[in-house]
């Protein structure tokens, strides 16, 4: 991927971080343009933060970082349990619940639900 002055950087970035196909983003953490840009420091967190966090991480810098729609918010999730399965072969539901969702008194979420969204 090849990222012009006159490209429209964040809309690149919020389609390839909700493209459903793609889970590395090395490709896009390695332009040094992106990096070390003032004005495009907070994308290059949210690329971060896909390629490394979980979602509680997003939730935690949610003020810091770009309105996500609901397609990133899945893939988000989805990237954070593949990550705990890489990670762990065997951890608490309540761990991985903490991990991944914000759960609701009303409504708490399981698993099941964050691959659907």
């Amino acid at each position: 991927m090849e990222l012009t002055p006159a490209a429209d950087l964040p809309g690149v970035l919020l389609e390839a971080l909700a493209d459903p196909t793609r889970f590395t983003f090395g490709t896009i953490l390695t332009m040094e343009n992106l990096a070390k840009d003032k004005k495009t420091e907070k994308w290059f967190n949210l690329v971060k933060l896909f390629a490394h966090g979980a979602y509680s991480d997003y939730l935690d810098q949610k003020k810091d970082l770009p309105d996500l729609k609901d397609e990133h918010i899945t893939k988000i999730r989805q990237l954070t349990i593949l990550s705990l399965a890489a990670k762990n072969t065997v951890y608490p539901s309540a761990y991985a619940e903490t991990c991944m969702i914000n759960t609701s008194p009303r409504r708490p979420y399981r698993m099941r639900f964050l691959l659907k969204g």
